[in-house]
């Protein structure tokens, strides 16, 4: 992006992470995600969802549960849509994280 002159900012990086998350590339969506943390750049709700979302599309619910937790610590404000991309993290991998799923949204 830099090299045709564009700057990278959270909106255009939390659209990298959705392309990645609709290839199916989520290791490349973290290491966007790292960069931008590298640059300083906080991420916001759009970005956590397209990552939660992400970590269900490949089935990785404790991961989409870590994202979801630190999101609360820095006092994002979730929504519907993060509660779905858990729920649907839940159903996808056919296992049964009531327990977690429940303390999470305390």
């Amino acid at each position: 992006m830099q090299r045709r002159g564009l700057e990278l900012d959270v909106i255009r990086c939390s659209a990298l992470i959705n392309a990645c998350k609709k290839t199916m590339q989520v290791g490349k969506a973290f290491e966007v995600f790292a960069v931008m943390k590298r640059r300083g750049l906080e991420p916001e709700v759009i970005t956590c969802i397209a990552l939660i979302s992400a970590c269900e599309r490949t089935m990785q619910v404790k991961k989409a549960f870590e994202l979801f937790a630190k999101m609360k610590r820095r006092n994002l404000e979730f929504n519907v849509i993060t509660c779905n991309a858990l729920i649907r993290a839940c159903e996808r991998s056919k296992q049964v994280h009531v327990e977690t799923g429940l303390r999470s949204l305390r």
